[in-house]
């Protein structure tokens, strides 16, 4: 028994042949067969064996997917070694972590790639699937928060252009943010242009979003001392706006 478990030892460093370990374990099996001994040896001696000789498997294949760039794969694969698979555990977990760094500089370099072509919906949906690969790391939130800045600044811009005046008030940004941040939760939104009649059609600017009871008014710029967030058609009876423009909020 002692012979047996050396011999495993030494197989799963790497210091034994799978030929010869194989050949012990051939000759435990036959001597259960014949003579009723080692059966139990035998039988936890052949499922370590297979367990690690699974595991050599995938650290093969796991390097292979490290060679040719697919990190993610590697990561996954590399986490198949078995802690029994004495010559690769070690140098499994340290690849783990070459592998993850060497995939948050791709998602870096490809988020960027992606932000300088405008493609703002690429590059944060790339992010966040790549965090959810590696797990939360300060860069790929950094990286998401800038394109999602940018994504704003641009949008704001575009709004600036659409409008006829020279400069945007607060009602145009707060309004602008309001309908991205809804829509980045999930929301429909639409960015609606009105006046507010109270102070001799001055223009407004506010948002519509459709809730679970339907559209509804969302203005975050408060014109008196009473909110207007989350209320119908109805309720805005201090603002004018084109209804045939947009849907009813009833």
């Amino acid at each position: 028994v002692g012979y047996a478990q050396s011999q495993w030892q030494a197989y799963a460093t790497g210091e034994l042949s799978e030929d010869a370990l194989r050949s012990l374990l051939l000759t435990l099996q036959r001597l259960e067969e014949r003579l009723g001994l080692f059966g139990e040896l035998s039988v936890n001696l052949q499922q370590q064996y297979a367990e690690v000789s699974a595991s050599r498997e995938a650290f093969a294949q796991a390097e292979a997917y490290e060679r040719q760039g697919l990190y993610p794969e590697a990561m996954l694969i590399y986490e198949q070694v078995s802690s029994l698979d004495r010559q690769h555990y070690d140098a499994a977990a340290q690849a783990r972590e070459r592998c993850r760094e060497q995939y948050i500089q791709q998602l870096l370099g490809e988020a960027e790639r992606l932000l300088s072509d405008g493609d703002y919906a690429g590059a944060a949906a790339l992010l966040q699937n790549g965090e959810a690969a590696v797990g939360a790391d300060p860069r790929l939130t950094e990286a998401l928060q800038r394109v999602q800045t940018a994504e704003f600044e641009v949008a704001m811009m575009q709004l600036a252009a659409a409008e006829d005046f020279p400069a945007l008030c607060a009602c145009y940004q707060r309004a602008a943010l309001m309908c991205y941040l809804l829509d980045r939760i999930g929301y429909d939104t639409i960015y609606v242009s009105g006046t507010v009649t109270i102070y001799g059609n001055t223009h407004h600017k506010w948002c519509l979003a459709k809730t679970a009871n339907g559209w509804r008014h969302f203005d975050p710029t408060p014109v008196t001392v009473t909110e207007y967030c989350n209320v119908t058609d109805k309720e805005m009876s201090i603002f004018a706006w084109d209804h045939t423009k947009y849907p009813a909020a009833q």
